[in-house]
């Protein structure tokens, strides 16, 4: 039967032999990670940049065909809407005239052309 201190040299052995075996792949891996962040730094300007060919006449198969792969993140575009006023602009009126009045609707003129002649 092997002593205690002839155990330990052999879980020694392989311990080392285990580091060994994981070394380049914890370097790859250190490097992978990097690469993912670029990556991923680089997918807003990607799709900009391919939403400014599209814009510039270049369709999507042709862009494919040159081996530019749609993005996943396209740019987000502003919706151009109307201006609102300033919350600071002074209201116009009272705040009750913005309030329909309750009750039955005002008559309304009959359309020119219908109706009774005179």
């Amino acid at each position: 039967m092997p002593s205690a201190d002839e155990i330990l040299q052999r879980m020694r052995a392989i311990q080392e032999r285990r580091e060994e075996a994981i070394r380049p792949l914890l370097a790859l891996l250190a490097e992978r990670s990097q690469l993912l962040k670029k990556l991923e730094e680089l997918k807003e300007p990607y799709g900009r940049a391919y939403v400014m060919a599209e814009e510039g006449g270049w369709t999507p198969e042709e862009l494919a065909a040159l081996g530019a792969d749609e993005p996943v993140k396209r740019p987000r575009r502003r919706k151009r809407t109307a201006k609102k006023p300033a919350a600071n602009a002074p209201e116009t009126g009272s705040p009750a005239a913005a309030v329909p009045a309750q009750g039955p609707a005002p008559a309304q003129d009959a359309p020119v052309g219908t109706g009774s002649s005179d």
